[in-house]
């Protein structure tokens, strides 16, 4: 067996093992002991892929093909690259992340489990896959299960709010839909058998008239779910209602599975078009990163605040991305895990602060350091770690190997508005982890447990090392990265 379809029997198992659980305790014991075992098979994955030496190859790894529909030569085929492997890493460490915070909640019964292990069941089956069937397939089972949590779990008007965002969303899957079919109709221009094989539809040059028709289509699909300006209504407001271990997967994945789609898919496969279109698509990123920041600023509800700092960053991840050069794309790859991780370790500390002090209010919650310091401290850090983003360095660095000016202009536009965000965060934050609550001075909040120690411990470790050693994560996609750019590169003038 393909070590890859272990990622989609480990969900499936444990999904039925807990449909057929009645006890919630022992539910969460499965669902927490199965995203440890994924864990463990990230880490087996990453040691052979560096073992093997295919870390630098570029070429994907550990590929296996199913064939569905052979008259319609639709497959399955699996194969992953060190991208690809990096971010099953990443998704994995979050998954058990979250599972872990929502121990001893009440609130939460079987289906939310069921609803997180189909989220991961989606999530997998989207990396792993190496055909565009599939990866659109696996991605609306990764979406669906999130309008039921923000409808069921959220509060005030929970329907309403869950509504409109997954209209939204499900308007961007069915743009997505449209696109790939598209592109599946115009994969081999000389009449050979059409396909859904990323391989083998990047190795023809899918023509200009049909790019400019299906890229935007795509690229507006994945723009939804990656949480582009102005398609995230509802996003702030259902975010903010749920349980921690719903935005920790929400903006800690799925907006990452909507970059990564856009690398992966619409810029690889599409260049020319991509490149056409770069003169509409930074302003928008670079708004992104404006109303974010500005958001960000605005706000006095730390759920919020982290929720706005989360668009700031996909607007950054894709204004580097539609830059199209090597250090502009190794640098979103960079900034699409580190912020994955980072943004997923935020929501929980907030998740857990908020539970000790019953309120998300920044001003009602005064004299942090003192009555809760293991929680304040890993705060502090990931706010600090936010500032100084790991791929920020690469993105910009980026922006000077291109001949326009506009990109120059929007990158100083969009710089002077984050870093601005970032230290009226720290300040912020420090004013209110070090004031101390004037009517309950050093009020004891409650322990933090074991399970919340964990769950924080788990995402906090990755980060560390990602803020340490920058440069040799970044080196690891140079392979998978180089193969991009010769496909941009190789294009004809137009």
């Amino acid at each position: 067996m393909n070590i890859l379809s272990i990622y989609i029997a480990i969900p499936l198992l444990t999904l039925a093992a807990v449909i057929l659980i009645r006890d919630i305790k022992r539910i969460w014991f499965v669902s927490a002991s199965a995203m440890g075992l994924q864990v463990v098979l990230s880490a087996v994955l990453i040691f052979l892929f560096i073992s093997g030496g295919r870390s630098g190859s570029g070429e994907l790894s550990f590929v296996s093909d199913l064939t569905w529909f052979r008259s319609l030569n639709i497959h399955f085929i699996t194969g992953v690259d060190w991208i690809s492997v990096a971010m099953l890493a990443m998704t994995s460490l979050i998954f058990l992340s979250g599972i872990m915070a929502t121990y001893g909640n009440t609130s939460i019964k079987k289906e939310f489990h069921i609803l997180l292990i189909l989220i991961v069941t989606g999530s997998n089956g989207f990396l792993i896959s190496a055909d565009i069937f599939s990866m659109f397939m696996f991605l609306g089972i990764a979406i669906i299960p999130f309008y039921f949590l923000f409808s069921i779990h959220g509060s005030g008007e929970k329907k309403s709010n869950a509504t409109i965002h997954i209209l939204m969303l499900m308007g961007g899957y069915t743009l997505l839909l449209v696109g790939i079919l598209g592109t599946y109709i115009s994969s081999v221009p000389d009449g050979n058998q059409i396909t859904f094989n990323i391989r083998e539809i990047a190795n023809y040059l899918i023509p200009i008239q049909a790019q400019r028709v299906f890229f935007p289509m795509i690229f507006a699909g994945f723009a939804v779910i990656a949480g582009l300006f102005p398609f995230h209504l509802g996003l702030p407001r259902n975010l903010a209602a749920v349980p921690s271990a719903v935005p920790m997967l929400y903006s800690g994945v799925l907006m990452k599975l909507g970059a990564y789609g856009i690398l992966r898919i619409a810029i690889y496969l599409m260049p020319s078009a991509a490149g056409e279109l770069s003169w509409l698509l930074l302003p928008l990123a670079a708004i992104t990163v404006i109303y974010g920041a500005v958001g960000t600023m605005l706000q006095k509800d730390m759920k919020q605040m982290i929720i706005y700092s989360s668009i700031t960053c996909s607007g950054l991840i894709l204004f580097a991305l539609m830059l199209m050069n090597k250090a502009a794309l190794s640098g979103a790859v960079l900034l699409m895990l580190f912020h994955g991780l980072l943004s997923a370790l935020l929501f929980a500390l907030s998740g857990m602060i908020i539970s000790r002090y019953k309120t998300g209010l920044l001003n009602d919650q005064k004299g942090l350091l003192k009555t809760i310091p293991f929680l304040s401290v890993c705060y502090i850090f990931a706010i600090l770690a936010l500032a100084g983003l790991p791929g920020l360095s690469g993105s910009f660095a980026g922006v000077f190997q291109q001949p326009d000016v506009l990109s120059r202009i929007l990158s100083i536009v969009i710089f002077s508005f984050f870093f601005p965000m970032a230290a009226w965060m720290i300040f912020r934050i420090a004013k209110v982890l070090i004031v101390p609550d004037q009517n309950t001075v050093f009020k004891h909040r409650g322990e933090t447990g074991w399970h919340d120690r964990t769950s924080v411990i788990i995402l906090i470790m990755p980060v560390i090392a990602f803020v340490v050693f920058p440069i040799w994560f970044s080196s690891g996609f140079d392979a998978s990265i180089q193969q991009i750019i010769n496909k941009i590169v190789a294009i004809s003038p137009l």
